[in-house]
């Protein structure tokens, strides 16, 4: 796999460097190299990608966006259900380094989200640390209220 989107995200993922190559390592078995001059990471795993299943492309995808944005100057992330096309160990996997995110670095993390497995695997990582809000519309309008955890 090649990532040739030159600027933002290459140099987002080069600060991260040393982090995002390990956890493809160790994750996938994967050798990740930067060309600084092409602006384009390469990613060589030992088994072809055509035998990868749509979760583990998808949860590469997800992970490279996550470091990307760790890379940044920037400290809010929003995403869209995270969680909803991986399997239980990918679940908690997501949301751990989603809620190691948010304890270790001063970013934050806005997930929107139909299924409450969501909330129950955040708070699976620490009860008390995240704050919850749902969306109702009454009367045409959309009110937002805490959701007590």
């Amino acid at each position: 796999i090649e990532f040739k989107e030159s600027g933002e995200l290459f140099q987002a993922l080069t600060n991260q460097k040393e982090i995002y190559t390990d956890y493809l390592k160790n994750n996938f078995d994967a050798k990740v190299e930067f060309d600084e001059n092409k602006k384009i990471v390469t990613i060589t795993f030992k088994r072809n990608v055509d035998t990868f299943s749509t979760g583990e492309i998808n949860i590469i995808l997800f992970i490279t966006k996550l470091f990307g944005f760790l890379g940044k100057e920037k400290d809010l992330i929003v995403i869209d259900d995270p969680i909803s096309s991986y399997d239980l160990v990918n679940q908690y996997h997501i949301v751990f380094h989603l809620c190691k995110i948010i304890s270790t670095q001063e970013k934050h993390v806005l997930i929107f989200t139909h299924n409450p497995d969501v909330i129950n695997v955040i708070n699976s990582q620490n009860r008390k640390a995240y704050e919850y809000m749902f969306f109702d519309r009454i009367d045409g309008n959309i009110i937002m209220n805490e959701l007590s955890n």
